[in-house]
């Protein structure tokens, strides 16, 4: 005679699973899945995988992209991504992706592949980078759809006080996303300086300059 009560606490269980798949891959199988391990920062074994998300790729094969941190790696290289198909079992570290960011966003599902936000992000010598793309995966090949670059160079190495002759640089790109068919848009406002090295800038010291842009998928 059937359980049914255990039937349906296993169905349960089964739509509960935050990766949408009747048999979900353990961290150490998308580890062992590696086809380009020489890409990691350090040693494969030691890669710690933060949080994993089901997602579809242009074909309509359902994959997994999870953040990952190297453990042995330096400063500019601890963050980045790992993409899995099931399917193949096969995974591969995003090499475009990651640096010293490793965090995503889910944006819409409702387009024939999943659209992310993924980030690259370095530091050096007083200067801070980072850009946020809007991806999807067509196979093993992330389509950028846009890129939003943010930096702060200079204001690190110098002050108006002691270089009064050197001049910074600050970029901030943010965007609102808007998930429209057949093809997303995205008001992008992008905020920029550059002038004397100082602690903090006055608003009215930035150019201000805001755009809408039609997403394109190819």
């Amino acid at each position: 005679m059937i359980n049914l009560q255990a039937v349906v606490l296993g169905s349960a269980l089964l739509l509960l699973s935050p990766l949408g798949f009747a048999n979900p891959v353990s961290n150490a199988t998308i580890v062992k899945w590696l086809i380009n391990p020489e890409s990691a920062q350090g040693s494969p074994q030691k890669i710690q995988i933060e949080k994993t998300q089901a997602i579809k790729l242009a074909n309509g094969e359902q994959a997994l992209l999870s953040s990952v941190q190297f453990a042995e790696a330096g400063r500019n290289f601890w963050g980045g991504y790992i993409l899995t198909r099931p399917d193949l079992k096969k995974s591969l570290i995003l090499e475009k992706f990651g640096g010293q960011a490793n965090e995503f966003k889910v944006l819409s599902n409702v387009h024939p592949m999943t659209l992310l936000q993924l980030s690259a992000a370095g530091s050096g010598q007083g200067d801070i980078d980072q850009t946020d793309y809007i991806v999807g995966f067509k196979g093993w090949v992330a389509q950028v759809l846009y890129e939003a670059d943010s930096f702060s160079h200079g204001f690190g190495r110098y002050t108006a006080v002691d270089d009064p002759q050197q001049q910074c640089e600050e970029q901030t790109t943010r965007y609102d996303f808007k998930d429209k068919k057949p093809a997303p848009q995205l008001t992008e406002t992008v905020l920029y300086y550059k002038g004397p090295c100082i602690d903090k800038i006055p608003a009215k010291a930035y150019r201000s300059k805001t755009r809408t842009i039609n997403l394109k998928f190819s």
